[in-house]
């Protein structure tokens, strides 16, 4: 078994209903094309006044990016896997 979230809450979201809990068992299956269910969760959240800004989690990730920034050493091989 995975370490990583392991006591998440999974939301399983597949245009397919053969797909669903495949792998993983999802808390909340949803069959549906995902671009469609995204406004519609969106527009529910809203609803509810709920915090849509993610202004907490793109801090996080500005600091990760300041932290652990996309970098590679210059070299004269010629393969470079970066790009």
């Amino acid at each position: 078994t995975s370490e990583f979230a392991k006591h998440a809450t999974i939301v399983h979201v597949d245009i397919d209903p053969s797909s669903i809990s495949k792998i993983i068992n999802a808390h909340y299956p949803i069959v549906g094309d995902i671009k469609e269910v995204l406004k519609e969760l969106l527009e529910e959240l809203k609803k509810e006044n709920f915090n849509t800004t993610f202004k907490e989690w793109h801090e996080t990730l500005k600091r990760y990016n300041e932290l652990y920034p996309l970098s590679y050493e210059d070299s004269n091989e010629i393969l470079k896997p970066q790009w």
